[in-house]
């Protein structure tokens, strides 16, 4: 599953309404461009300031679909739902198989999604359906635009979350091809994936039945594995659901610029230990 929660209250690093990073690739920025063209203006301006105050938390994407909660001007906050078609995993992996782009597959571990795989899981702008309890009816209001930006800043750092969203996890196609001795090539690697005879073991032992082992697909014998991962810093605040405590103190009367003076002051703390993170 990928799926993140999001702090609510204004972002920490910057001060309050500082910009937050999303459509850094170019996926996002299709998909960014996408919701932005059926949304009103007004809507456009409204949703980024939701997204930059984190006002999206208990953001989560799975199977088709995205859901999260976004604190509007109201005192009760709105529930979002995104769904839409999902793809069909083999039907993916033939296309990629027929234009040779199966490669896509480890460059999405690596950071990236490529052309051939972008094509095939991201929506087209009338596919995705919204569900939110605010008063807005038109199908595309402001907060399930927010919740959009809010996949799309999650996909600048995993892209596997545009496949989740498209209902075929990368981990579902990486076993279907294994499971059929076909391995994604690692771009620049020289050597080809080996496989070995259904019940041959290192060694030469033999072994039947539901003991028999794929040697290529089980252990990852006789193919380059791409280099391990460097994933950004992580804003904590981005993995916090601080719903119960926001709305608490806001039923307690306490002033909606002492909770985000508190919010900030958590955000500077939190960038400091960052700052201390072994190297």
């Amino acid at each position: 599953m990928a799926g993140r929660a999001r702090g609510a209250g204004r972002a920490g690093r910057g001060g309050a309404g500082a910009q937050r990073r999303m459509g850094g690739a170019w996926y996002t920025r299709t998909l960014i461009q996408q919701a932005e063209d059926r949304t009103e203006r007004r809507k456009v301006v409204y949703a980024r300031r939701l997204f930059n105050d984190r006002s999206v938390y208990g953001f989560a994407v799975r199977d088709g679909r995205a859901s999260a909660t976004v604190q509007g001007t109201q005192l009760d906050p709105f529930t979002v739902l995104l769904t839409r078609p999902t793809a069909d995993p083999d039907t993916v992996l033939g296309v990629l198989t027929a234009q040779d782009a199966t490669d896509e597959l480890t460059d999405v571990a690596r950071g990236d999604l490529g052309r051939t795989l972008g094509g095939l899981v991201l929506p087209e702008s009338a596919d995705v359906v919204v569900d939110c309890t605010c008063p807005d009816q038109s199908g595309a209001c402001a907060h399930a635009l927010a919740v959009t930006y809010e996949i799309a800043a999650a996909a600048d750092v995993e892209p596997g979350v545009l496949l989740e969203f498209a209902g075929v996890p990368l981990a579902t196609l990486i076993a279907r091809v294994t499971s059929g001795t076909q391995l994604p090539a690692v771009r620049g690697g020289s050597r080809s994936p080996s496989v070995r005879r259904e019940g041959a073991l290192p060694g030469g032992d033999e072994v039947s039945g539901s003991n028999a082992v794929d040697r290529a697909s089980f252990y990852g014998a006789g193919f380059d594995l791409p280099p391990l991962p460097e994933p950004a810093p992580v804003d904590p605040l981005e993995l916090l659901d601080p719903a119960l405590l926001r709305t608490a103190l806001r039923r307690s009367g306490t002033r909606a610029a002492d909770i985000v003076q508190a919010t900030e002051e958590l955000g500077e703390l939190y960038a400091r230990i960052r700052r201390l993170r072994p190297r």
